[in-house]
Protein backbone atom coordinates (compact mmCIF):
# COMPACT_ATOMS: atom_id res chain seq x y z
CA UNK A 1 0.00 0.00 0.00
CA UNK A 2 1.60 3.62 -0.69
CA UNK A 3 0.32 7.00 0.44
CA UNK A 4 0.14 10.59 -0.39
CA UNK A 5 -0.44 13.42 0.83
CA UNK A 6 -2.45 15.83 -1.46
CA UNK A 7 -3.54 19.63 -1.41
CA UNK A 8 -7.29 19.47 -1.28
CA UNK A 9 -9.27 22.72 -1.01
CA UNK A 10 -6.19 24.63 0.55
CA UNK A 11 -5.96 21.45 3.36
CA UNK A 12 -4.16 18.80 2.65
CA UNK A 13 -5.19 15.16 3.16
CA UNK A 14 -3.51 11.44 3.05
CA UNK A 15 -4.91 9.57 0.01
CA UNK A 16 -4.04 6.29 0.34
CA UNK A 17 -3.35 3.46 -2.98
CA UNK A 18 -4.20 0.07 -2.70
CA UNK A 19 -2.86 -1.68 -5.33
CA UNK A 20 -3.78 -5.95 -6.03
CA UNK A 21 -1.40 -8.62 -6.72
CA UNK A 22 -2.09 -8.74 -10.34
CA UNK A 23 -1.48 -4.64 -10.77
CA UNK A 24 -4.93 -4.07 -12.74
CA UNK A 25 -6.40 -2.39 -10.30
CA UNK A 26 -6.27 -0.27 -7.49
CA UNK A 27 -8.25 0.94 -4.40
CA UNK A 28 -8.09 4.95 -4.06
CA UNK A 29 -9.61 6.01 -0.97
CA UNK A 30 -9.13 8.97 1.36
CA UNK A 31 -10.23 8.04 5.29
CA UNK A 32 -10.45 11.56 6.34
CA UNK A 33 -13.97 12.06 4.11
CA UNK A 34 -14.93 8.21 4.52
CA UNK A 35 -14.38 8.14 0.52
CA UNK A 36 -13.08 5.41 -1.88
CA UNK A 37 -12.90 4.55 -5.60
CA UNK A 38 -12.23 0.96 -7.15
CA UNK A 39 -10.01 1.78 -10.43
CA UNK A 40 -10.04 -0.69 -12.88
CA UNK A 41 -6.71 -0.41 -15.18
CA UNK A 42 -8.55 -2.51 -17.76
CA UNK A 43 -10.87 0.34 -18.43
CA UNK A 44 -10.25 3.70 -20.28
CA UNK A 45 -9.04 6.61 -19.09
CA UNK A 46 -11.85 8.02 -21.18
CA UNK A 47 -14.76 5.72 -19.54
CA UNK A 48 -13.39 5.83 -16.09
CA UNK A 49 -12.52 9.56 -15.46
CA UNK A 50 -15.59 10.94 -15.24
CA UNK A 51 -16.85 8.57 -13.06
CA UNK A 52 -14.19 9.19 -10.68
CA UNK A 53 -14.93 12.75 -10.95
CA UNK A 54 -18.54 12.12 -10.49
CA UNK A 55 -17.40 10.29 -6.82
CA UNK A 56 -15.16 13.45 -6.01
CA UNK A 57 -18.03 15.96 -6.67
CA UNK A 58 -19.43 14.40 -3.65
CA UNK A 59 -17.13 16.05 -1.90
CA UNK A 60 -15.14 18.86 -4.13
CA UNK A 61 -16.64 20.94 -6.53
CA UNK A 62 -16.22 19.96 -10.29
CA UNK A 63 -13.26 21.89 -11.06
CA UNK A 64 -11.38 21.13 -7.93
CA UNK A 65 -12.87 17.22 -8.49
CA UNK A 66 -11.27 17.21 -12.41
CA UNK A 67 -7.97 18.38 -10.97
CA UNK A 68 -7.52 15.84 -8.27
CA UNK A 69 -8.78 13.29 -10.49
CA UNK A 70 -5.67 14.21 -12.61
CA UNK A 71 -3.37 13.95 -10.10
CA UNK A 72 -4.67 10.47 -8.95
CA UNK A 73 -4.32 9.18 -12.54
CA UNK A 74 -0.87 10.75 -12.79
CA UNK A 75 0.59 9.48 -9.46
CA UNK A 76 -1.06 6.07 -10.32
CA UNK A 77 0.51 5.68 -13.76
CA UNK A 78 3.92 7.65 -12.95
CA UNK A 79 4.91 5.16 -9.60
Amino acid sequence: MNYKEFDLRGDSALVYFCENDLKDSCIVAIPRWNWSFFMDYNISLEDEKPMLINTLTQKLNHQDAEDLADKLYNFIFNN
